[in-house]
Order: structure tokens, then C-alpha cells, then sequence
């Protein structure tokens, strides 16, 4: 009797101190797991502040290579031909200088490759095989050819008053379908991905994290920076 008794007694400390030891751990996990989280967020903040950067070499190697005249974000709108049939994004015009990052698929589609500098890695993706679609979105109304007024500005990258003021692109995504990203060749927007922030390219070649404050410019913003003509 005391022998059994003796060893029920030793097997429910036993259970107690796993108990103990299964809190303890549960404990640690919630104490850890939003550092951890925090720590993967800003790795892949970084890595998305080093995909800007190299779309903006691709950018300034388009410039050069035409003689500093800045890409539009949409060849329609120098009225080349109508939108659906022969115009052409952004980065179809770079597919040159986007290299790997662009592919044109064998029935003549020009996709984003999926992982590359074009991919957000904070962005979810739906697609296994690319997207039409990058997660970065030009300034439209700055740099890509025409204010909302329908009017041309910059033409040249000479022609940018004040380049660390001015956005270049950002992390953006198509209104109607969040998870694609964004040509900006439709009715799109900022992305605050980062923590509700977004990431933005200036104009300069430096790339700083905003939040929607400063999205909120004073009236009058198609003529100043961050958007317009400063």
C-alpha cells in the first residue's frame, strides 16, 4: 500500500511539475513570438527598402539611356494608340533596364516575375506563376506624364526641382484587387504595409519610410511636393 501509494504521489508531482514547465514555456512563446514577429517585419522592411533602391538604378539607367527623359507610367497617355490594345505600363517601357525582374511570357504578356525586386516581401501573393502586376507604383501625377489635370510636366530628369522632396515610387496596390500590387495605370493607391507605413523612392535615389500624415499635403498638392511640380 505505501509502495503504490508512494508512487501515485510521485506521479502526480510528476504532472505538476510538466504542468509547471508547459506554463512556463507557453509563458515565454506570447513573451517572444511579438519580438520575433517585430524582427521578421523589419527584416522584410529592409528588404523592401533594397527593392526600391534597385528599381531606382533601373530608373536613373532608363534616363541615361535616353537621354534623361524620364518613363511614363502609361504609354496612352502620349496617345499611343488606345489603352487596351497596343499602350504600355511602366514596367513594360523599363523591361530593358527591370531585366529578370520582367519577363514577356510566350503569348506576348509581360510578367513580374514572382521574388524579384519588383515583389514586396511584405505583400501577400496569390499568384504561383507572377503577376501582371508589381507591388510598387510610380507617382503618376509627379514624374509619370501628366497632372490631374490631363497636362505633361516632367519630361526630363533635369527638369525635377527639388528630387529629395519628390516621389518617385512607393509601395502601392490596385484598389479593386489588393493582393495583385499595381501598374498605377488604374485607380490605386499607397500601400501601408510596413507597420501602417509605407516606403517610398525619392526622386534623389533615397528611400524613406512614411506614414498617412504625410499623404494629407494642403491643397494645391498636383503643384507641390511630395506629388506634383514643387
Amino acid at each position: 500500500m505505501r509502495s503504490k501509494s508512494g508512487q501515485t504521489s510521485k506521479y502526480v508531482f510528476t504532472m505538476v511539475e510538466l504542468m509547471i514547465v508547459i506554463a512556463i514555456i507557453v509563458l515565454l512563446a506570447a513573451l517572444l513570438l511579438p519580438s520575433l514577429q517585430k524582427a521578421r517585419d523589419t527584416a522584410k522592411r529592409i528588404k523592401c527598402t533594397g527593392n526600391l533602391r534597385q528599381l531606382s538604378l533601373a530608373w536613373l539607367n532608363y534616363c541615361n539611356a535616353h537621354n534623361e527623359w524620364l518613363p511614363v507610367y502609361d504609354s496612352a497617355l502620349w496617345g499611343i494608340g488606345s489603352w487596351w490594345s497596343t499602350s504600355k505600363a511602366w514596367p513594360e517601357i523599363m523591361q530593358a533596364e527591370l531585366s529578370t525582374a520582367v519577363y514577356k511570357s510566350t503569348w506576348g504578356a509581360y510578367i513580374i516575375r514572382k521574388n524579384s525586386y519588383l515583389s514586396c516581401p511584405s505583400f501577400p501573393k496569390t499568384a504561383d506563376m507572377g503577376t501582371f502586376n508589381p507591388d510598387y507604383g510610380m507617382n503618376r501625377f509627379g514624374i509619370g506624364g501628366n497632372t490631374v489635370n490631363g497636362a505633361p510636366i516632367y519630361k526630363k530628369m533635369t527638369n525635377v526641382k527639388l528630387p529629395t522632396q519628390l516621389v518617385g515610387f512607393g509601395d502601392s496596390y490596385i484598389a479593386w484587387a489588393p493582393t495583385l500590387g499595381s501598374y498605377t495605370i488604374e485607380g490605386s493607391g499607397a500601400h501601408f504595409r510596413h507597420s501602417n507605413k509605407a516606403n517610398l523612392l525619392f526622386c534623389d535615389g533615397h528611400v524613406e519610410l512614411k506614414d498617412r500624415y504625410f499623404f494629407n499635403p494642403p491643397w494645391g498638392w498636383w503643384n507641390k511636393a511630395p506629388w506634383g511640380n514643387p
